[in-house]
C-alpha cells in the first residue's frame, strides 16, 4: 500500500516545497488523522496527522483491475493507519477484503552467505491454498518472499518524483503490459484474485 498506492509524510515535518511540487505535478494529496498503534500517550490514544499523496493513475488502476480481478488489500501497515486511508482512497469499495500487519509473518532468509530475519512478509497461505489464482503486486520484493512466483514487482512511488518524470507516470503501471503480466501469471481462471 505505502510506496505503491500512496506515499505518506508526517504532516508536521512535510516541507511546503514538496507539497507544492507534488500538486504542480498533478499528484493529489489529502490529510488524514490516524491511530497507527494500540499505544496510548498519557492515557489517550495517540493520533498521528499525515499527509497522503496518491499515486498517479491510482483510481484508474483500481477501476480497471477490478474489472477482471477480485482486489484484496494485504498490507504490512497497521489497521489504525491503513483502514482510514483505504476508506478514503477506495470510495467505490473495490477491495473485497482487507488484511493488515497481524497477518504478516517473520521469516529467515539466506542472502549472500548469511541468514537474516525479514519481518512483515506476506504469507498468501493464510488467504488461500490455491496459489494459481492469486498474485501479490508490491514494490518490495521481500513482500512475496514465501511465494515468489506469485509476486509482481512494481516501482516505488514517492511524491518527490514529480509528474514530469517518465518513471512517475509509468511506475504504477496502469497500462496494457502490466495487465497482460497479471493475466499471464494467473492464466486459466475466469475470475482472479489480486492483491
Amino acid at each position: 500500500m505505502d510506496e505503491m498506492l500512496v506515499c505518506a509524510y508526517e504532516t508536521s515535518s512535510l516541507l511546503a516545497l514538496l507539497r507544492s511540487q507534488a500538486i504542480e505535478s498533478s499528484i493529489k494529496c489529502f490529510e488524514l488523522e490516524c491511530t497507527p498503534s494500540d499505544k496510548e500517550v498519557d492515557g489517550k490514544e495517540k493520533v498521528n496527522h499525515v499527509t497522503i499523496f496518491e499515486q498517479l493513475g491510482l483510481h484508474e488502476f483500481l477501476q480497471q483491475t477490478s474489472e477482471f480481478a477480485d482486489l484484496m488489500l494485504f498490507t504490512a501497515g497497521l489497521e489504525g493507519y491503513a483502514k482510514p486511508l483505504i476508506d478514503k482512497i477506495a470510495v467505490h469499495k473495490r477491495f473485497v477484503s482487507r488484511h493488515y500487519r497481524p497477518l504478516t509473518v517473520t521469516t529467515l532468509v539466506h542472502f549472500i552467505s548469511a541468514w537474516s530475519t525479514r519481518e512483515h512478509v506476506k504469507d498468501l497461505s493464510c488467504l488461500t491454498k490455491d496459489f494459481s489464482r492469486i498474485v501479490t503486486v508490491d514494490n518490495h520484493p521481500f513482500s512475496f518472499l514465501l511465494e515468489p512466483w506469485n509476486g509482481i514487482s512494481c516501482v516505488t512511488f514517492s511524491a518527490t518524483q514529480g509528474g514530469d518524470d517518465e518513471l512517475s507516470r509509468c511506475s504504477f503501471l496502469p497500462h496494457k503490459f502490466f495487465f497482460q503480466s497479471i493475466l499471464m501469471r494467473v492464466s486459466g481462471c475466469t475470475r482472479k484474485t489480486l492483491h
